[in-house]
């Protein structure tokens, strides 16, 4: 029991987080006297640290002790939901953003998932509201994940311009193509959390790890009934045609303009911003798709979405993102990602 006391003690001092301490050859071992002699000068403020320290390294270095370090956090957190309505709001009645997003309980899913699968150090907010705008965020100060109202009709109108008025639209098809691309969305702004929360290490643009964490939590996915991952195939075939939805929308809504400088025509998009533009994330979703199921996704290739110079690297694309996030939360989660 003394052993055991002088080693936690030690451990304080050096500054190690320590899961358990074994003790080898239990009958056998043979501690020098004045290891002995310094754990009780130490413990009476009779010896400074420093030499104390030395005595727990000489048994560390002979084999006496062993330390093994548990680089795993402690779960005291959780994700947990809240929707908000403002007063005088749009959002009241059965056939708006709130009243979807609580019958289709996409969060309430997502959240229960995230809750079984990391460790938290602390609280994270995910927060359903009025925004003012079409957006969704995570808030690095509030430690929340912001889902706008604005976002989910947003999503809803985009379909219906591209797909509302032929003969073959479909109000089921709609909602899966919303259910999978607000998901994503979703599953992107977990990755900046994640990335906070964890203070992960990360080379590169932060948006684009994001894109490339929520790619592959959709390519998890698959029907419970069948163990068939093509579920994860198929939403990410929705999110890129978001993606290259998005782009011709855009560039129809604000066509060109002339410039009053050298009257050359350009379009207004933001080649400075800090996420890729649409057509390019389009063609990275549809990569990290064929790269995670080339024989499902060979459909993307032959009817000309997706380039053969860039589907060659695909396999490899996925590869890295599946191994390095494994690594990335290897430490963080219950055994999901090894």
């Amino acid at each position: 029991m003394k052993l055991v006391l002088i080693i936690t003690m030690a451990v304080v001092v050096l500054g190690i987080s320590v899961s358990f301490i074994s003790v080898q050859g239990q009958q056998d071992y043979d501690i020098p006297q004045w290891v002995k002699n310094n754990a009780g000068w130490w413990a009476d403020d009779s010896i400074d640290d420093e030499s104390f320290v030395n005595g727990i390294t000489y048994l560390i270095d002979s084999g006496i002790m062993e330390i093994n370090i548990d680089s795993t956090i402690q779960d005291q957190g959780d994700f947990y939901l809240t929707y908000k309505q403002n007063p005088n709001s749009p959002y009241v009645g059965d056939d708006t953003a709130i009243a979807w997003l609580k019958n289709v309980e996409l969060l309430e899913m997502e959240m229960a998932f995230l809750n079984e699968t990391f460790r938290l150090p602390y609280d994270v907010e995910i927060v359903a509201q009025e925004c003012n705008e079409v957006n969704a965020f995570y808030d690095p100060e509030s430690k929340q994940i912001v889902m706008c109202y604005e976002l989910v009709d947003d999503v809803f109108d985009m379909y219906y311009y591209f797909y509302g008025e032929e003969p073959s639209f479909d109000m089921d098809e709609m909602q899966t193509y919303s259910y999978d691309v607000l998901n994503f969305i979703f599953f992107h702004e977990v990755g900046h959390a994640l990335i906070d929360v964890y203070q992960l290490p990360i080379t590169g643009l932060e948006e684009n790890v994001a894109d490339q964490f929520a790619a592959l939590m959709l390519s998890y996915t698959y029907y419970e009934e069948t163990g068939d991952y093509s579920l994860g195939q198929e939403m990410l075939y929705n999110v890129g045609t978001w993606f290259y939805n998005e782009h011709y929308y855009w560039n129809e809504v604000y066509p060109q303009e002339m410039t009053s400088m050298d009257n050359t025509f350009e379009y207004d998009i933001p080649y400075w911003g800090n996420h890729n533009l649409d057509m390019q994330r389009f063609y990275n979703i549809s990569c990290y798709a064929y790269g995670s199921d080339v024989k499902y996704s060979q459909y993307l290739i032959d009817d000309g979405w997706l380039p053969e110079e860039r589907a060659q690297n695909c396999e490899w694309e996925y590869y890295q993102m599946d191994r390095n996030w494994s690594i990335l939360l290897k430490d963080f989660d219950y055994g999901f990602f090894d």
